[in-house]
């Protein structure tokens, strides 16, 4: 079954009181191939909500108002599945909390730019779909597309020069073009790729008494990784388990004797043990 996954949200305020919602996602069984010549899950920044209710045919900047609008317009459905977020479903209440959350934390181009080590913009262009009177074999005409009015905004005023435009050009829509889709993207998968105030990364703190799995071959289990079970030959590195139930449980949670054919044992440890 195809669904949407949505990855990250940020939503734009465009400097003159309209607001726009952008949302990373993608879909769970399309993939795409990444630098390092990996296959990952597709994913890409598109708006998600539109004046006329539908992204086609409708400009993406609209007020606060207008924005809760459109949302409560998608619910209603007896399936109450959106799209995934964190994992899980997405229903009519959560999709109402994810555009009132993302319009709370909307920004607008400078104070995300304020917030980046790096100079921000956004890719704005047209995505039209047409037809001019080409047929396939079968008779069916063909659906084909163009890109117009393709730009960089990294100002306010520059986003509102081409939603100008996108709007101006909306108008004259013709009537072989079935859709006219404004898109807008940032050029990462994160708005701020790099923040100039990360949050301090939080060290758990070390227990003193604690429960690790040490194994056969030799040395402790220090962390598991998508790929790899890695391990510490000191205790001071070992994964820390409060209590000997918590250890087995977390074994079996990520199959971990069947994924890495490893045996192992479940060893209390104090402080002054060290080898």
């Amino acid at each position: 079954m195809s669904y949407t996954i949505v990855y990250e949200r940020q939503f734009l305020k465009t400097g003159d009181g309209r607001c726009i919602a952008l949302a990373l996602m993608g879909s769970n069984n399309c993939y795409q191939q990444t630098r390092s010549n990996r296959w990952k899950r597709e994913r890409y920044w598109s708006p998600i909500l539109a004046s006329s209710g539908g992204i086609a045919n409708g400009n993406i900047a609209v007020t606060e108002e207008e924005m809760l609008r459109s949302a409560e317009n998608r619910c209603g459905s007896e399936f109450q599945e959106h799209f995934k977020w964190h994992g899980k479903w997405v229903n009519d209440k959560g999709w109402m909390s994810f555009v009132k959350n993302g319009i709370k934390s909307a920004l607008t181009i400078e104070e995300i730019d304020e917030a980046s080590y790096y100079d921000i913009y956004i890719r704005c262009y047209l995505s039209i779909w047409y037809t001019d009177g080409e047929t396939y074999a079968g008779g069916g005409l063909k659906q084909k597309n163009k890109e117009e009015l393709r730009c960089t905004a990294s100002t306010s005023e520059e986003l509102i020069a081409f939603l100008a435009a996108a709007d101006e050009r909306l108008a004259r829509k013709s009537d072989n073009e079935n859709f006219i889709y404004i898109c807008m993207e940032f050029p990462s998968e994160k708005a701020i790729m790099c923040p100039k105030n990360p949050k301090p990364r939080r060290t758990p703190e070390r227990l003193d008494e604690f429960y690790a799995v040490k194994l056969t071959s030799g040395g402790y289990i220090r962390q598991l990784t998508s790929r790899t079970l890695r391990r510490a030959f000191s205790t001071q590195a070992a994964k820390q388990f409060k209590t000997e139930g918590d250890a087995l449980k977390w074994l079996n949670k990520y199959r971990i004797a069947d994924r890495f054919s490893v045996s192992f044992d479940v060893e209390h440890i104090t402080e002054h043990i060290n080898i």
